[in-house]
């Protein structure tokens, strides 16, 4: 009756990982002749981890990302242009957290996408934030934000990103408010947060494509600025099925 009321008081005071802990230990014979002090301790390492599962679970569900993307279904070889020391690099987080960019560059169905969603997954795993958007959609969400009143809100949940991810880069013309928009989101995180860029056209077509010397010149210098570029090649990994079917 005591263990049950034990369990019951640390669920309260929301140490539901602790509780579980306890749980186990009061069913494992081998726990018993451990020392107190130990007991505690798994008890404390098993509340850390649960928080640290729920931190995980809550990032994803706020990221944008698809859930069923991972680091581990990743298809390398030369032929695609994805070189696995640098990926395996990018998936340590390291240049998250020196707050370096990325660039992923790549035709239709080259796997760009895919490739920055397994690393904003890598960095969920390591307990960072991340933000998946749709270049477009997002500067729409800016101009709306701007006419509500809620764009310091919304520059601020951008700005506190460990990582933001705008797919899509240069699908869409951009007007001259969309690009000051987009220069403004690289000035709110340079040195505090880091972004991967991805796109159908090659960098050296970016300036062309902005159209605006002053803005392109700022722009691509955040962006390119201490950036891992990479640079997909081969044939469409989407399975293609005959018309009909």
């Amino acid at each position: 009756m005591l263990d049950a009321h034990v369990a019951t008081g640390l669920r309260s005071l929301k140490l539901s990982g602790m509780a579980d802990e306890y749980e186990r230990q009061q069913t494992n014979s081998a726990t018993s002749v451990l020392p107190t002090s130990e007991r505690i301790m798994q008890m404390v390492h098993a509340e850390n981890d649960a928080r640290a599962d729920r931190r995980r679970k809550r990032l994803l569900g706020l990221s944008g990302l698809d859930p069923t993307v991972t680091p581990e279904d990743l298809k390398f070889g030369a032929e695609r242009g994805l070189d696995q020391a640098m990926v395996n690099e990018l998936l340590t987080c390291n240049w998250i957290r020196q707050h370096n960019n990325a660039t992923i560059i790549g035709a239709t169905g080259s796997g760009k996408s895919y490739l920055a969603s397994s690393l904003g997954r890598a960095a969920i795993r390591q307990g960072l934030s991340v933000g998946y958007y749709r270049t477009h959609l997002l500067l729409e969400d800016i101009a709306i934000a701007r006419i509500d009143g809620s764009i310091r809100k919304m520059r601020h949940n951008l700005r506190k990103l460990h990582l933001l991810i705008l797919d899509e880069f240069g699908l869409h013309d951009l007007d001259d408010q969309g690009k000051e928009d987009m220069l403004d989101i690289f000035e709110d995180r340079a040195g505090s947060g880091s972004t991967i860029v991805i796109g159908q056209r090659a960098i050296a077509e970016w300036h062309a494509f902005l159209a605006h010397p002053l803005i392109a010149d700022a722009l691509l210098d955040r962006i390119l600025c201490r950036s891992y570029n990479i640079e997909l090649k081969g044939r469409s990994l989407r399975e293609r099925k005959p018309v009909g079917q």
